[in-house]
């Protein structure tokens, strides 16, 4: 069981949007794979970015902070890098996973994943807008 599950393809062989399109395959083949996924990764390798299982594509976002302080602190061309010790750090990512991710189910189960800003707001707004959000 993993909470994160990551495609990260070879620049000089595909492009980020390749690797976006490697998990949709595998949702279809092996959907099993993504029953307890809350996180998925995507990157060629330096561009990155993160989104939910039932996100689009627009909805695969950069990571942009590894402190929530400084915006891109290692330069544009270290998404990947920026994404791995920000939002993957261990307690950056059990609080993300834990008040950030949010399931909806309006007869299709939908789940939801803030930006790279959330962690660092205060209060939590998982549990002010949506009080039965499940972490």
């Amino acid at each position: 069981m993993w909470s994160v599950a990551c495609e990260v393809l070879h620049p000089t062989l595909a492009d980020l949007w390749k690797a976006y399109d490697q998990i949709q395959t595998y949702k279809e083949q092996i959907p099993d794979l993504f029953q307890y996924n809350e996180v998925l990764v995507i990157s060629d390798g330096t561009e990155a970015r993160m989104g939910s299982l039932s996100a689009n594509a627009e909805r695969f976002l950069q990571w942009r902070t590894i402190d929530g302080i400084q915006l891109d602190h290692l330069g544009q061309f270290n998404e990947l890098q920026t994404l791995v010790r920000g939002a993957l750090a261990p307690q950056v990512l059990l609080d993300y996973l834990s008040y950030f991710v949010l399931f909806e189910d309006d007869g299709n189960l939908v789940k939801k994943i803030a930006d790279y800003a959330a962690p660092w707001t205060k209060p939590r707004p998982c549990a002010m807008k949506w009080p039965s959000c499940r972490p």
